[in-house]
């Protein structure tokens, strides 16, 4: 990968979709139901993206990347956007680069601030990623004056298992492409793709984690399938769509009103 250089990327990026590959390892990913607020909050004096933390699979020649990031989805009281810690890897020396992954997206981490990730040289079988993490935004020594009070941080341990390469690891069997309406009251539409015939497990879970609906739907032909969820007689609030097949599983929010 030739060299970081601004005068061919720019200083400021705001629109990416012509930006060489090689020279664009993060950005604020977008998961198609929130927007990014609070932008104007100094909570760190960092980007959006930022705290980047790199490490080399020596063995396997495999690159990963991880860095803390405005989340959208992810929102206080406030609408400030909590920040989460991002995973991509390269398996041809940075010059193209894996799907965004975000590695605290779950419902165990609706509420928690993820910064300053750092990750250990020596990669195994997996790749070791501690961070700090709280329930507020931003920092308590600063700005001026603080975001919030101080409190205690936790020192996260995360390991994430290493891959065989990016072709491998890009295989997806299934895609939920669209959750509509979202919000939704009564009735929600799902659009899913699958790429082969397949049998899999719709589930709605509620913010504690609890399965409320379950449902086994069969896929039989390659392409895009709707399915709908009736909802009326569920507590408005935060809830997850997730659909599995085997090893895999794709997770999507949805509020009902």
């Amino acid at each position: 990968m030739a060299p970081m250089d601004t005068t061919i990327i720019g200083n400021g990026i705001t629109e990416t979709t012509g930006v060489n590959p090689a020279y664009l390892l993060a950005e604020v990913y977008d998961n198609g139901v929130d927007t990014v607020s609070a932008l104007l909050t100094p909570n760190y004096y960092a980007s959006m993206t930022s705290m980047p933390q790199l490490t080399f699979d020596y063995e396997n020649k495999i690159l990963y990347a991880v860095y803390s990031a405005i989340s959208p989805g992810f929102v206080n009281a406030d609408e400030e956007n909590y920040r989460h810690i991002w995973f991509r890897f390269s398996d041809d020396y940075g010059v193209t680069w894996s799907p965004y992954q975000d590695l605290t997206g779950d419902i165990f981490h609706l509420f928690t601030e993820c910064v300053y990730p750092s990750v250990s040289s020596n990669v195994t079988d997996k790749v070791h990623i501690i961070y700090q993490s709280d329930n507020y935004i931003g920092g308590s020594n600063r700005p001026d004056p603080p975001a919030h009070v101080h409190v205690d941080n936790d020192m996260v341990y995360l390991s994430v298992n290493t891959v065989v390469g990016i072709n491998e690891s890009q295989e997806q069997l299934l895609k939920v492409n669209q959750i509509f309406p979202n919000p939704a009251n009564s009735i929600a539409s799902i659009t899913i793709h699958v790429d082969k015939p397949l049998t899999a497990e719709i589930g709605l879970l509620n913010i504690l984690g609890q399965q409320v609906l379950q449902s086994t739907r069969n896929f039989g032909y390659v392409g895009e399938h709707l399915i709908q969820l009736k909802i009326d007689n569920l507590d408005a609030g935060i809830y997850f769509v997730k659909v599995q097949t085997g090893k895999q599983s794709v997770t999507k929010k949805i509020i009902i009103e």
